[in-house]
């Protein structure tokens, strides 16, 4: 005899997209994003960057959420390179930032609690970079379009050029 068919429902992920802003964040304008959290929620930040001057392989962002301390975050641009030749310049980078966990069972994301929040970023040093875009997610399967972290896409060059 056949099975009766299963049956599962997942409900849908109240608020994934918390908030998307387009900033020009520099080592000298520091930034600060408002959003809002219909509820408590675990959250992850993404960071869309790029180095000016290929000099360096990391930079460091501060990111306090209400005035507190939340990271310290590096964003690895040697990830988008050419061989051993360092950071491309320009090559855009999404970037994820979450808690250093020591146990496996630790929440990944940042507690949010329900309500209007601020999120602080500003480049440590004088780092010559610019974060352009931010995204605050509590979809932590969230993956956003183009680069992000290690995964680099092949670059098809156009005939012609």
């Amino acid at each position: 005899p056949a099975s009766a068919p299963a049956a599962a429902s997942t409900p849908p992920l109240a608020n994934r997209l918390l908030s998307a802003h387009r900033l020009n964040l520099t080592p000298a304008a520091p930034a600060s994003l408002t959003f809002r959290s219909e509820q408590e929620t675990e959250a992850v930040i993404w960071l869309r960057a790029h180095s000016t001057t290929g000099d360096y392989r990391s930079y460091k962002v501060r990111l306090t959420l209400d005035g507190q301390p939340l990271a310290d975050h590096a964003i690895r641009f040697a990830y988008v390179s050419l061989g051993h030749g360092g950071p491309v310049v320009g090559a855009r980078l999404w970037d994820p930032v979450s808690r250093v966990i020591s146990q496996p069972d630790q929440p990944l994301g940042f507690r949010v609690a329900a309500g209007d929040h601020t999120l602080g970023l500003q480049i440590l040093d004088q780092a010559p970079m610019v974060v352009e875009q931010a995204v605050i997610t509590n979809d932590l399967g969230y993956l956003p379009p183009g680069r992000a972290d290690f995964l680099v896409e092949p670059v098809v060059a156009e005939e012609g050029n």
